[in-house]
């Protein structure tokens, strides 16, 4: 009897070191999980941290270089050039619009051409230019346009009578035009790049 209550006790002191030992391992485990997340973290709160300073430190930079006078020359040319393009695409945009509002004029006093006609053309091939190069076949694509009012489309915009060697002709007087125009361009340059210097 003495010999079984010693046994079950020795299996109860096992049972219950080895559920210690258990218990441990679990918690030993749970410890490391929690120390690789924290690192992780910690890890992660750092590069944040090292961005946030280096982008402080950047534009305390910055600052300092635009109140030197070369960062303020520099700024005002960035200012000059961002104000010049603004200036130069809504120019350029106004100039599209003028296009489009005198072609529109043009396609409308047509006979024929309505402005529903006139808004489809132009949706259709967009420029002066393309209208000129398409053919009366291809504006007969458009909804209300036959081959008559085509044709007449293409007498009042077109170059329809125009042989091979007057398209030369005006093509060569455009390109002298453009070339007059490039060497003025090109003039004005040099006379404000010598006014700086």
């Amino acid at each position: 009897l003495i010999g079984t209550a010693l046994i079950g006790i020795l299996i109860w002191v096992a049972a219950k070191a080895k559920a210690k030992k258990l218990e441990k391992r679990i918690t030993d485990r749970s410890n490391k999980k929690k120390t690789a997340q924290e690192k992780r973290l910690d890890s992660m709160t750092a590069s944040i941290a090292e961005v946030k300073r280096r982008e402080a430190e950047r534009k305390a930079k910055r600052k300092k270089y635009l109140r030197s006078p070369e960062g303020k020359r520099r700024e005002a040319e960035r200012k000059a050039k961002q104000e010049a393009k603004k200036r130069a695409e809504h120019k350029e945009r106004e100039k599209r619009e003028a296009e489009r509002e005198e072609l529109y004029n043009n396609l409308t006093d047509i006979s024929g051409v309505s402005g529903k006609v006139a808004r489809t053309l132009m949706d259709k091939f967009k420029t002066l230019q393309s209208i000129e190069r398409a053919s009366a076949k291809n504006l007969t694509s458009i909804p209300g346009v036959g081959m008559n009012l085509a044709e007449a489309i293409k007498r009042r915009i077109g170059y329809p009578e125009e042989t091979t060697r007057e398209k030369t002709a005006r093509e060569k007087r455009l390109d002298s035009m453009a070339t007059s125009i490039a060497e003025v361009n090109r003039k004005k340059t040099e006379r404000k790049a010598k006014r700086e210097a």
